[in-house]
């Protein structure tokens, strides 16, 4: 992941944020992202300057921790709830990186985190079996 790229992803991001802040209550708003999508937009949720209402992380992955270590710190908003689930199966962003960052945020003190691992389901989103 290039730093250059997650920075003006990252500002993106924030604006995107802040223009729906403008429409409804920050408190309404639910970060969702799946994949490297997750490892960019932990940066608005944690240190963006907006206390989001919640966050969805799929397949879920953590990109400069260090950074992100020093962001949290910094910015220290971590009441926010925050589901991450990841299937074992995934073949693209195994399951460890997504149990790295449970950890990482749990480290951070973040409060109501909600992790759920499934047997499988792979990398993307699948439709109901039944």
């Amino acid at each position: 992941m290039q730093t250059e790229g997650m920075k003006e992803s990252v500002s993106c991001m924030n604006d995107v944020i802040k223009n729906e802040a403008s429409i409804v209550p920050h408190d309404r708003i639910i970060l969702d992202s799946i994949s490297q999508d997750c490892a960019t937009s932990l940066y608005p949720l944690m240190a963006g300057g907006i206390r989001l209402g919640g966050y969805i992380g799929l397949c879920s992955l953590v990109a400069f921790e260090e950074n992100l270590r020093k962001l949290t710190a910094e910015n220290y908003a971590l009441y926010r709830l925050v589901f991450l689930s990841h299937p074992k199966d995934d073949d693209v962003v195994p399951v460890k990186n997504g149990l790295q960052l449970k950890e990482n945020l749990s480290e951070f003190g973040m409060i109501g985190l909600t992790w759920k691992e499934y047997d499988d389901g792979g990398h993307w989103e699948r439709a109901s079996r039944h």
